[in-house]
């Protein structure tokens, strides 16, 4: 797992730890990955700003993805055909598969999970 690590003047450190997982193809041809994240920090929306940093947004984000104009057309419910061509999906492709926590009172580890949703998966 590599880690990617961003700081700005007067920002805040945020680290990612990420691992390529599975690579294919949208059905227009181009390329995309399934891809492991784990943030070191919890910083607002760090997954897709060191995603999109490194050349690979998410798929299906508005704000960070190959053209920044559609976030204005989707906030405006102006969303073209080919803006939705672009986006592959009209949400996020970012799923937090499992999540773990020390429950406050009984001090039992909890550990939940939940399975990558249909139309996520079937991009790959």
């Amino acid at each position: 797992m590599r880690l990617k690590i961003a700081v700005q003047a007067g920002g805040w450190e945020a680290i990612t730890g990420y691992k390529l997982l599975e690579h294919g193809h949208l059905p227009d041809g181009r390329p995309v990955s399934l891809v492991a994240c784990l943030p070191k920090t919890g910083r607002q929306h760090q997954l897709r700003v060191h995603l999109a940093a490194l050349g690979h947004p998410i798929v299906g984000d508005k704000l960070y993805g190959a053209d920044e104009t559609i976030f204005l057309r989707a906030a405006n419910d102006e969303l073209t055909p080919e803006d939705l061509t672009e986006l592959a999906l009209d949400h996020h492709a970012l799923h937090n598969e499992r999540l773990g926590f020390t429950h406050p009172r009984t001090n039992e580890h909890i550990d939940l999970r939940a399975p990558l949703p249909e139309d996520v998966a079937r991009l790959m």
